[in-house]
């Protein structure tokens, strides 16, 4: 039972913090290899289609989803092994990587 009394019980909200700065260049890494993979996916049954002279239309898209398969696992073991400035790093060659396909 709550004390009407006193405000002692009241919750008192949580101070204002500022994100840290491998926060938001993290969050930049990420944005980008979204950009990046909209752009790569949106076009790349259509240039593999074009290239193959309207050959094999979706397939790419199980080679992509069988490569991609491993990566929770691979993720989880080496997740705690990288720091923040690692990971960071990582997700910007990707997204680079990505968006000069």
């Amino acid at each position: 039972m709550k004390c009407l009394s006193c405000h002692s019980h009241a919750r008192r909200p949580a101070p204002h913090r500022r994100p840290r700065r491998w926060f938001l260049a993290l969050l930049a890494g990420y944005t980008f290899e979204g950009i990046g993979y909209v752009i790569a996916g949106t076009f790349l049954v259509a240039a593999i289609q074009q290239s193959a002279g309207g050959g094999p239309g979706g397939a790419p898209w199980i080679l992509v989803g069988l490569a991609a398969l491993p990566s929770c696992s691979i993720g989880q073991i080496l997740g705690p092994l990288l720091t923040p400035r690692c990971c960071t790093t990582a997700t910007t060659v990707h997204s680079c990587s990505a968006t000069r396909w």
